[in-house]
């Protein structure tokens, strides 16, 4: 035999309701009993419950809020962790600037075919600069 547990749920979920209701009604009742004897008007009676039920709604929002907010935080700092470099500069195959071996780049000797590093300092020449004066016979 099945065992209706969705029933059961909600039957549970019923009684709490009921619960709450009753709570809330008895609340009312109270309120407004002791506007009577205090002689105030009748809406400050009313006013408490709903207050309370208003605040506990904000509270709880709120809190939800926080909880949020910190593990937003918390995701942002462990994804700056994971994709932190140590050393100076990032090994980015697309970044021409820092590749070796032969390639066309702007150099000291204009636009060309340029061997070696493209960084200031470092030793590169041109590979394609054929001067009629150094090939005399």
């Amino acid at each position: 035999m099945m065992k209706h547990t969705a029933y059961e749920r909600g039957a549970r979920t019923a009684g709490l309701f009921k619960k709450l209701t009753k709570t809330i009604k008895l609340s009312n009742d109270a309120c407004l009993n002791w506007v009577h004897k205090k002689g105030l008007p009748v809406i400050l009676g009313r006013l408490p419950v709903p207050i309370a039920f208003f605040c506990l709604l904000v509270t709880a929002l709120f809190c939800g809020l926080v909880v949020g907010t910190i593990i937003f935080i918390a995701a942002a700092f462990i994804y700056m962790l994971c994709n932190i470099t140590l050393g100076g500069h990032e090994d980015d195959s697309s970044d021409q600037s820092s590749s070796y071996g032969t390639e066309w780049r702007d150099g000291y000797e204009g636009s060309g075919l340029y061997t070696g590093s493209s960084r200031a300092g470092a030793t590169s020449c041109r590979v394609d600069n054929y001067d009629d004066e150094d090939d005399e016979y």
